[in-house]
This record gives structure tokens, sequence and C-alpha cells, in this order.
């Protein structure tokens, strides 16, 4: 058993260095980080890992936290194995290998490990070492997944992503490279960052995000994994096939944002945010990939990050004023 929840505490639980739990009565602990004022402590969780004994206190606070609405810069972000992220702004961060820094130390701690007599001590206290050594490389990923995700936030104020199956990704060639990115884990982060820093996170259709030109709309042709270039034949427009692909999330997902907000209204007929509708209303509507009316309804001119409203976001290329 790696943990077990004690639902119910008693009135002042936490008392000096000691905390009470129901028929175990005072233990001593070391508490990392003190609890704001106002909270409850409702619930305790007691967590075995291989470096100790941890408890996590579930606290509550009677007030209401907005979710948060759109509003500000957006930035689109495609994971990927070549590069771990790319943001429609061009930027690429490269993906760290967290087990491969340390498997030639896990290897070598493995190889002594058959050799150990089952049931003696010292096979006991080498399999603590390797699980700390476990603990180490998952501590390392979430701590720079934390990092990663409040660096994406600053100044953002809407962040998409594909809504894809990471499950599926673990399955294959690519499973170790997967399991050690962490992308599942990422993106649940992403997620909680984004609330906590007030700004608006949704998930978008995956299909086609890297055959569809972010400039102008084109369907570009399936590519396989070695192309690595984005290059749109109709309007010229050549960047790198992740940052293509991010600027496509980005685009899609101030589409899904009209949409909603222009039949958030219920018209006659149709149900309150209905997928399909919005599906069946999306392939009528003119292909904008970076339409007038999505800056004005969604965010407004000021927010797009273009110099002087006149230059296309991600691009070099001008849009003209109407006269």
């Amino acid at each position: 058993m790696r943990s077990f929840v004690f639902p119910q505490l008693g009135k002042e639980p936490i008392k000096n260095e000691a905390l009470k739990f129901p028929n175990l009565g005072w233990v001593k602990w070391r508490q990392s980080r003190p609890i704001p004022e106002g909270f409850e402590v409702k619930q305790a969780r007691i967590v075995r890992k291989a470096s100790g004994y941890f408890v996590m206190l579930s606290l509550q606070l009677k007030v209401e936290v907005p979710n948060p609405m759109p509003h500000g810069y957006p930035r689109g972000l495609d994971l990927g194995f070549d590069k771990f992220v790319a943001t429609s702004d061009g930027k690429e961060i490269n993906r760290p290998k967290f087990l491969k820094a340390l498997q030639r130390k896990l290897k070598l701690l493995q190889r002594r490990l058959k050799n150990k007599q089952k049931g003696s001590n010292n096979r006991y206290k080498l399999n603590q070492k390797i699980a700390r050594l476990h603990q180490r490389i998952s501590d390392t990923r979430k701590d720079w997944h934390f990092k990663l995700a409040h660096h994406l936030c600053d100044e953002a104020g809407m962040v998409f992503v594909e809504e894809l199956n990471f499950v599926s990704w673990q399955r294959g060639m690519l499973s170790i490279a997967s399991a050690d990115a962490g992308f599942g884990q990422f993106v649940k982060i992403l997620k909680w960052v984004c609330w906590k820093t007030d700004t608006y996170f949704a998930k978008v259709d995956k299909n086609g995000t890297s055959q569809t030109c972010p400039n102008c709309g084109n369907h570009t042709g399936k590519k396989s994994l070695d192309v690595r270039v984005h290059q749109c034949h109709q309007c010229g427009y050549l960047t790198t096939r992740d940052v293509a692909a991010a600027q496509e999330i980005r685009n899609r997902g101030l589409t899904d944002l009209e949409f909603h907000s222009r039949y958030a209204s219920k018209p006659e007929g149709i149900k309150r945010c209905d997928p399909a509708h919005f599906q069946c209303a999306r392939e009528r509507a003119p292909r904008q990939a970076l339409g007038h009316s999505v800056w004005e309804n969604v965010c407004g001119l000021d927010a797009t990050g273009s110099i002087g409203n006149n230059t296309l976001v991600g691009t070099v290329r001008n849009r003209k004023l109407a006269s």
C-alpha cells in the first residue's frame, strides 16, 4: 500500500511540531510550508515514498474562485519528441532526457542487484538506493514541468493545446522516450498553472494541425516525420513544422472561442454548446487563419501582439486596411 487517507481530522489537529491523527494521536512532523490564514484542514493522506513518509493535507476555504476567461495574448503549444514543446511565438524548447542522464548509474545498481541474496539486508538496502534514484528522476522531471508551465503562462492570456491520448504514445518504439518526457503530467500541470495564474486554457482538435498552413489555411498534404519544415506553395509561408503546428493550434482555439461566443445565446433549434453544430458551422464558414473578426470578438486588436495592428501574428506579411 503506497498511501492511505484519514477522511476527517479533529479540531485544531496541528500544534507546535506535531499533527494529530485519529486512533494514532500526536505524530511529530516537519512542516514544509505554513498553512494560509483562514484555511481549515479537512483531510490528510499519508504517502510512502523511497525517501520517507509524507503527509498531504487537504485545506478548505469558503470562497468562490471563477474560472479564467479568454483575454490577452493567445499562445498555441505543440508537443513532440524532436522538440518537447514549440510555441506559436516561434520558440522551440528541447526535450530533456531525465532517464538517460542517470541511466548509467541506474544500470550499475541494477546489475549489482542480481548478485544479492533474496531476503538479505544488502538486497533490501540496494533496492532502497534504486528506488531513491527513480524518485530523483521523477522529482527532477516534475520540477522542470512546473517551471516550464509558469514560463509559458507568462505574458499569455490564453493557452491552447491539442487534445491527445498520451497513453497511446507509450505503445511502440518511442514508449521509453514518451514515458521519460511525461507529456500527460505536463498537460495536467499546465492546466493547473493556467488556473492559478488566471490564464485561459483550452484543448483543440488534433487532426491535421501539421497539414494546414497557419497563414492562409491551405491544406499542404501529409508530411513524413523526417520533414521538419513547413512550406506553403500557395502563400509561400516558410517556418519549422512544429512552430507551424503551434500556430494552427492557436488559430483553432481562437476560432472555437468565436463560435462559442457567437452561439452562446442558444439560437432557435440548436442546443447550447453543441459540438456537432459548431463543427458544421466551422465547415460552412470561410477560412480565416488569423481572422479580423476573431481578434475583435475574442480579445481585441490590442491584445494580438502585432505592431501597429497591421502585421499578421507569426508572419511578416502586412494586412491591408479597409479604406
